[in-house]
Parts: structure tokens; C-alpha cells; sequence
């Protein structure tokens, strides 16, 4: 039904005039995230810039975690340093949800960021954040292809 819903929105705002994109219609942020990613797939450039333009403004309202998990489920790597620093730098550290849903390798790399942060010298850790995103980014991809 989602599918359905989302796809039959796609094609309504794809088939009207850009200029009249109706910036009043509110899709739910699952939507959004759905749209963005039928318009990054099939290169409908309109839907997608209005579509990034509206996920965009989601980041500020989800948990690290998530927005890692929808970073790698709907490619948007720009969400990765955030999300990793704050992860990163929280008061408490991953528990077995979060690290259940990020996967064995991204938990591995916030665990190991977080250890330098929280170490005396905790000036790698910005290095370690930097190499978790560009390893994230590379594996986005090589997914793509």
C-alpha cells in the first residue's frame, strides 16, 4: 500500500509544472524518503530536488541511529557526519538495539571513534569520524552500480 501511495504521488508531482510543485501538499516523512527515492532512481531531477529539499529538513528530527540506518537505505551520505559525531560523542554508548540495527561494521567504527574520544587524547577522533563517512560513502557506491 505504501508503495502504492508513494509511486502514484511520484507521478502527480512529475507530471505537473515545476512551478507549481504544490509546496502545500505535506507527505509524512516516511513518504518523503520514499519519493526521493523513486526520483534518485529513475532521474526525475524535479521530484528529486523537492523531494532532498524536504528530507533535508528531517535529519534535525531523528535519533543518530535512524539516520544512519535511512543514510545507507536511501543514499543520502550527507546525513553521515552528523549522525557518526553524535553517535560518537553521546553520553551513553550503543546499546544492543542501536548496534543491532547500524550492523556489526558501523558499531565496530563508532566504538572505536568513540574509545579515542573518550581517550586523554581525543584528537583522532574527528580522523575517525571523516573515515567512517568516506568508508560509508564508497559502499554506497559500489551498491549503486
Amino acid at each position: 500500500p505504501r508503495a502504492c501511495r508513494c509511486s502514484l504521488i511520484f507521478l502527480f508531482l512529475e507530471t505537473h509544472d515545476s512551478s507549481r510543485m504544490y509546496d502545500d501538499y505535506e507527505p509524512n516523512p516516511e513518504d518523503w524518503l520514499a519519493i526521493r527515492s523513486i526520483a534518485d532512481r529513475y532521474c526525475f531531477d524535479r521530484v528529486l530536488a523537492r523531494a532532498t529539499r524536504e528530507v533535508a529538513a528531517l535529519q534535525f528530527h531523528i535519533d543518530p541511529v535512524t539516520r544512519v540506518v535511512l543514510a545507507q537505505k536511501y543514499n543520502i551520505p550527507q546525513w553521515l557526519p552528523r549522525a557518526y559525531t553524535e553517535l560518537v560523542s553521546a553520553d551513553m554508548a550503543l546499546t544492543h538495539a542501536d548496534a543491532d540495527r547500524l550492523g556489526l561494521r558501523v558499531s565496530l567504527m563508532v566504538m572505536r571513534a568513540r574509545a579515542t574520544w573518550l581517550s586523554e587524547t581525543g584528537q583522532y577522533y574527528r580522523r575517525d569520524v571523516e573515515a567512517m563517512v568516506s568508508e560509508e560513502v564508497e559502499i554506497m557506491k559500489t551498491a549503486e552500480l
